[in-house]
């Protein structure tokens, strides 16, 4: 998978492969995290994206009889939508999604017949004119404008609305001049996103996105578990719900990823252990690690609770995406190294794409030297991120020159070392 990005927030271009483990490396404010937000906007906003669009035609179809207080008897007395009904909306919304029909008038005067002569039919207010041709040709041309908005512009500002939101409204690069495009290119086809004025004006759709995509870039998250999430980003929501979904609801629900990946947790559990010793529980609504509350936890142990979280409920699954923003900021030098070993072993046995940004020279050693030593350093690539004079960032493959990063990231310590034989000088000269 590759992911070409023009002029899109700081970054003026940046052509990334991102296949097993792609670590951006750079310093603070180099639109490093950029990458892992427009790979997260990509993935949400167009995830089973057909399927989302006509399920909201049909739930805003079935309103449309709602309102006016006609109903199947088993949703009014049951909250249980008649499946009948439904099988019928979702007939009439797929033969308008894929333009099969020869007269969309009498394709939705038909359907709202057939609704209205339902014998299960039950009319709230008793309206005796609902079975005329007026009343009939009412709802029909509520429901056309309904099925009859272009899909093309559902999609782009479905599109428009996540990069808004994740890019907090400015989507095009700073100056906003330049048009901002975004290629997702997998086995050779694409999906183009082009953005003026932080508005979707091209959506070129090749590449039908099934897979899912979990960005951290906050241990701290697991906090918030107990509370529901309203205020939080598109980021937190996903990452909140996930947790909190996968051990409250549905005992099925991912039961054969979750089993599949104890086999995985097996493999790596000493470095879990080394971590996180204990089982996780919920509790009335807040979250354990054995007796202690997730609140109380250190930040570290939060970063490794949330993966562990995330592979046991079987939330992560082959091939899923994962983002990690900066991922050393609470960790220990010590614990660096087993968060980057779990970081290539997962990728090494749930085949997950991992985008990673960081800028801890002991973090970038340890996937580095992990990932040869498990033996998957040739899905591993690294890229640099500079600004310009102008603050326009561009981002390379440094694969050739690695130690480019290290020098650029040691310079803080090559300052700190100068300083100290510096003061070991004067502290010489004063003797």
């Amino acid at each position: 998978m590759k992911l070409s990005i023009k002029n899109l927030a700081k970054i003026k271009e940046a052509d990334i492969e991102i296949d097993g483990i792609t670590v951006i490396c750079g310093n603070n404010n180099t639109g490093k995290s950029t990458v892992g937000k427009a790979l997260f906007a990509i993935f949400e906003s167009t995830l089973n994206i057909d399927y989302r669009i006509r399920k909201e035609i049909a739930s805003k179809i079935i309103n449309v009889f709602k309102k006016r207080g006609i109903y199947i008897s088993n949703f009014l007395f049951h909250n249980e939508i008649d499946n009948d009904f439904i099988f019928d909306v979702y007939n009439l919304v797929d033969k308008s999604y894929s333009n099969d029909y020869n007269d969309i008038d009498l394709l939705i005067n038909n359907f709202v017949k057939k609704i209205i002569d339902n014998k299960e039919i039950i009319i709230i207010d008793d309206n005796p004119t609902y079975k005329s041709d007026s009343y009939i040709e009412i709802i029909s041309d509520e429901i056309k404008k309904i099925i009859t908005t272009p899909i093309d512009s559902i999609k782009k500002e479905l599109i428009s609305r996540y990069f808004r939101s994740i890019f907090n409204e400015q989507i095009n690069n700073t100056d906003e001049i330049n048009i901002a495009s975004l290629d997702l290119i997998i086995k050779g086809k694409t999906n183009k996103i082009i953005f003026n004025q932080n508005q979707c004006e091209n959506f070129n759709e090749e590449i039908i996105i099934g897979n899912n995509i979990h960005y951290i870039d906050n241990p701290f998250i697991i906090d918030k578990i107990n509370n529901n999430s309203n205020g939080y980003t598109l980021i937190e929501k996903k990452l909140i719900n996930t947790l909190k979904k996968d051990y409250t609801n549905n005992m099925l629900e991912n039961i054969i990823d979750s089993v599949q990946n104890k086999e995985i947790l097996d493999k790596i559990k000493k470095l879990f252990d080394d971590a996180v010793n204990g089982k996780i529980n919920s509790i009335s609504g807040f979250y354990y690690l054995d007796k202690l509350r997730f609140e109380n936890l250190s930040a570290g142990i939060k970063s490794f609770i949330i993966i562990r979280m995330l592979l046991e409920s079987g939330s992560l699954k082959d091939k899923d995406l994962l983002v990690l923003d900066e991922p050393e900021i609470h960790l220990h030098p010590e614990w660096q190294l087993l968060y980057a070993e779990t970081i290539v072993l997962l990728q090494k046995y749930l085949n997950l794409t991992i985008t990673i940004t960081t800028h801890s020279p002991y973090f970038l050693e340890a996937v580095n030297g992990y990932s040869k030593l498990h033996k998957i350093h040739n899905r591993v690539n690294f890229y640099f991120a500079e600004a310009d004079d102008n603050n326009n960032v561009t981002i390379n493959n440094v694969n050739d020159n690695i130690n480019l990063i290290f020098k650029k990231m040691a310079e803080p310590l090559k300052k700190l070392r100068n300083m100290r034989i510096e003061e070991f000088d004067n502290s010489e000269s004063e003797e």
